[in-house]
């Protein structure tokens, strides 16, 4: 599914479309490091990046994730209450549409 829809879009309230391109999908726990957010510094999102790498399930070879990139994790419910499906993506587009 990921190779044939490789890409997703964000609009925001402010008028912005954010287009992501999936980078990489792995199941994680409920509760997990998958879902930390602050890095002190590149080193250490460049571990945080890797980590996501080594334990997908699915990753694309059309990109390249790197400390200066944005990325966005979506998680969902797979039907089991300890783990979560997550989508990773990356910022490969910004336009300002407006309000």
């Amino acid at each position: 599914f990921c190779k044939e829809n490789s890409y997703f879009y964000i609009y925001t309230v402010d008028g912005r479309e954010l287009t992501y391109q999936i980078f990489a999908v792995k199941l994680a726990g409920a509760v997990s490091s998958t879902y930390d957010k602050f890095y002190v510094d590149a080193q250490e999102y460049q571990e945080y990046i890797d980590d996501v790498y080594k334990s997908a399930i699915y990753t694309s070879s059309d990109v390249t994730v790197t400390p200066q990139d944005r990325i966005v994790t979506l998680s969902t419910c797979t039907g089991d209450d300890e783990t979560r499906l997550v989508v990773f993506g990356v910022v490969v587009n910004e336009v300002v549409t407006g309000e």
